[in-house]
C-alpha cells in the first residue's frame, strides 16, 4: 500500500489541509493519506498547542466523509516530541510491506534545516513538499536537497522512493490555522470556505479558540 503521511498540529484542521492530502494522493497515486496530528511539535512551546484530544477529534470529523483521506493518533501515543524522523522510521519499521510519503508544505522545507537529523530524514524516505501561498520557496535554494519540480497535471507520474525529494505546485488554496483562529476571534476575515461545518460546529460546541486562546492539554 502506497501511504501518504501528512504531519501537522492541525489546530484547528482547515479545508487548505484536507485539499492538499487529496491533491498530493491523486497527484502520487496514493492508496491513502494519513493526517497525523502531533502531540508536540519540538519548535513550537509547551502551552501554544491545543489539547491533542480536540484536534483529533477535528481531524476524525473533518476526514469522516473523505474515502481515502484518515485521522492519526499516530504520535499521541508517544511520549515526548514529534520528530518526523523517528516517526517515518517507526512506520516503516512497522508496516515494511507498505511504501510510505512524508507530506509537508513549503513552510517545512524552508525550515528543514532546524529539524531533527533532517539529512537522514531526506535520505530514508520520499518527502513531499507543497508551494503554499505566503511561503512559496525557489528550489535553487537548496541545491543539498536536489528537489524536483512537479505541477499538477503533469504526464508523468512521480515514484515513490527512499531518497526523492519533490517540490509539488497544487495551487494549495490560502488557508492558515492561524488566520481561521484570528476569524473565530472575531479579529480576521470570513470563515467560509475555510472551515468544514462539521469542524465549526465542534468548535462552537467546545468554545475553542475564544479570545484566539486554545484549550491546553493538561498533560503536555
Amino acid at each position: 500500500m502506497r501511504v501518504g503521511i501528512y504531519g501537522g498540529t492541525f489546530d484547528p484542521v482547515h479545508r487548505g489541509h484536507t485539499y492538499i492530502a487529496d491533491q498530493v494522493r491523486r497527484l502520487l497515486a496514493l492508496d491513502r493519506v494519513l493526517l497525523m496530528v502531533s502531540r508536540l511539535p519540538p519548535h513550537k512551546p509547551r502551552n501554544g498547542v491545543g489539547a491533542q484530544h480536540h484536534r483529533l477529534a477535528m481531524v476524525a470529523l473533518e476526514t469522516l466523509e473523505e474515502s481515502h483521506l484518515y485521522a492519526s493518533g499516530f504520535e499521541l501515543r508517544r511520549r515526548g516530541p514529534s520528530y518526523t524522523v523517528q516517526t517515518m522510521a517507526l512506520l516503516r519499521e512497522s508496516y515494511p510491506r507498505h511504501r510510505f510519503c512524508f507530506i509537508g508544505g513549503s513552510d517545512s522545507l524552508r525550515d528543514i534545516h532546524i529539524w531533527k537529523n533532517y539529512s537522514v530524514l531526506l535520505r530514508d524516505n520520499c518527502c513531499v513538499f507543497v508551494q503554499r501561498a505566503g511561503a512559496r520557496v525557489d528550489a535553487a535554494r537548496f541545491p543539498e536537497i536536489q528537489l524536483e519540480e512537479v505541477t499538477a497535471g503533469g504526464s508523468s507520474r512521480p515514484e515513490i522512493r527512499s531518497g526523492r525529494s519533490l517540490l509539488v505546485d497544487i495551487g494549495a488554496p490560502d488557508i492558515s490555522s492561524s488566520q481561521v483562529r484570528e476569524s473565530l476571534a472575531g479579529k480576521g476575515r470570513s470563515l467560509s470556505g475555510q472551515v468544514s461545518p462539521q469542524v465549526l460546529q465542534y468548535i462552537r460546541k467546545y468554545h475553542l479558540y475564544e479570545d484566539n486562546k486554545r484549550i491546553a492539554d493538561p498533560g503536555l
